[in-house]
């Protein structure tokens, strides 16, 4: 048998590389849980042993090589988006692989798995909170464990990878793609969770963070210069119906729109730079990549609410 990998990557080399400053293989990171940054080769990085290991029905259980296909067709292209500097080249089947890629993305995190045990955690809570004051369900209270393990979770988030690809991959198909672009002197960062969610629509106590939820914005950095967006289609048809009814009022808006239509990247300004970092600081679990020693935003950010130590969390009353 095939000996596995100890060391085990949750955001993959051919991410993290396009990160590397000055030609090495080495990065920039912050530690938001230390509120320390320091210097590491990529290869030490966003990793944990056996992280795609877990104990099933008794055996030990690997999933790691699930995602070497998927790698291995995703690194070219995206090198092809940043060496032609555009979404002009990408076939369908191009655009079929980096949904997959960026779907599995979002469940194979460390703070996926931590997530997934917040919410086990908050329901075991409110689940013992009923039978407690309900003598007549005390027999289920034996049935329930008394913590959510490590092991479990990771059972139940790498199971929800395979899930979560055939569900959401038709939806990514039917969203709107586009590129933006920023300078050297405002690189986008990369972090130990880099698909984040964005949605300016807000639907009350339903939240507004969903796959599925009208308006809603993915974006995934690809290099300190590019970061990958798709978006639902509401955002685009609201910005072309703004377009008619006010032209030449917008600068932002033609702009978003001048590079949807002609796939070229659309360049963003500092504040743009500065929210789509702020995304990373707001979604990761503990990790920011850098190519630059510049971490004002985090620092700031976690001096003003220390929650952003860690990733975020959905609330429950």
């Amino acid at each position: 048998m095939k000996q596995q990998t100890k060391k085990q990557h949750y955001v993959p080399r051919l991410l993290l590389r396009n990160f590397c400053f000055k030609n090495t293989q080495k990065v920039y990171v912050f530690d938001k849980e230390k509120e320390i940054n320091f210097i590491s080769n990529i290869t030490n990085i966003l990793h944990e042993n056996n992280f795609y290991s877990f104990q099933l029905l008794g055996k030990e259980t690997c999933i790691e090589e699930f995602f070497i296909p998927l790698e291995t067709q995703a690194s070219p292209i995206i090198q092809k988006i940043l060496t032609d500097e555009s979404l002009i080249n990408l076939t369908n089947n191009d655009i079929i692989c980096l949904s997959k890629f960026s779907i599995i993305q979002m469940f194979r995190t460390k703070y996926a798995i931590e997530s997934y045990m917040h919410i086990s955690r908050e329901f075991l809570r409110k689940a013992k909170k009923i039978i407690k004051s309900n003598h007549n369900l005390n027999p289920i209270d034996s049935c329930l464990p008394d913590e959510v393990d490590y092991n479990s979770a990771k059972i139940g988030t790498m199971t929800m990878v395979i899930e979560m690809c055939e569900k959401f991959v038709p939806r990514l198909l039917d969203m709107d793609w586009l590129l933006f672009s920023t300078t050297s002197q405002f690189p986008f960062w990369i972090s130990d969770n880099p698909v984040t969610l964005h949605n300016d629509h807000t639907f009350g106590p339903y939240g507004n963070l969903g796959i599925c939820v009208p308006g809603i914005q993915l974006s995934i950095p690809l290099s300190p210069k590019f970061t990958l967006c798709i978006w639902d289609k509401k955002n685009i048809s609201d910005m072309f119906r703004y377009s008619i009814l006010k032209p030449n009022k917008n600068n932002n808006v033609d702009r978003i729109l001048n590079g949807y239509m002609t796939k070229m990247p659309i360049s963003c300004s500092p504040d743009n730079v500065i929210f789509y970092n702020s995304l990373q600081v707001v979604f990761s679990e503990r990790f920011l990549i850098s190519d630059r020693k510049e971490w004002g935003l985090v620092e700031n950010m976690i001096s003003e609410d220390k929650r952003y130590k860690k990733g975020l969390r959905s609330q429950f009353i």
